[in-house]
């Protein structure tokens, strides 16, 4: 009997990464000159080597940027992936703010709420440094620097 590489739409893992990349695409957003997903899926192995395998935060790792980014909601990310990683996505979608120190402080005290949420953003902020020290993105270290005591 032949191998199915059907989808299964009861993985949510792979439903986020499906749903990930079809918003960001709509969207037109690129990582520099990568599809976005490639930003997504940094944040998915940086948790697989610190060994994090939990399917609701891995799932959450491939959505957390799709709220705030491409206009998805909550709802739909709780319909197709569970409430579990909505909870995720929401605790780590930036805050409204007038600026990004406001932004940011709000959305901290959403994470320490949800702790489960913390390793998404230090997987987060981990893959930006990383790519921002391969790509040699001054600004945006020197950002992440200065955001450091807050974070």
């Amino acid at each position: 009997m032949a191998t199915s590489t059907r989808f299964d739409p009861n993985d949510r893992v792979a439903v986020a990464r499906n749903l990930a990349a079809m918003v960001h695409l709509d969207r037109g957003q690129r990582y520099d000159d990568s599809p976005y997903t490639t930003h997504l899926a940094d944040v998915v192995d940086v948790l697989l080597e610190f060994d994090f395998i939990d399917k609701d935060l891995l799932a959450a790792a491939w959505l957390h940027d799709a709220v705030e980014d491409t206009g998805l909601t909550l709802e739909t990310v709780a319909y197709f992936c569970g409430d579990k990683v909505a909870a995720l996505v929401s605790a780590v979608t930036d805050a409204e703010g007038a600026n990004r120190a406001e932004r940011k402080a709000k959305t901290y005290q959403k994470i320490k709420a949800n702790p489960n949420a913390v390793p998404l953003k230090l997987a987060d902020r981990i893959a930006n440094m990383r790519y921002s020290v391969k790509s040699g993105n001054l600004r945006q270290q020197k950002m992440y620097k200065k955001e450091a005591p807050e974070f």
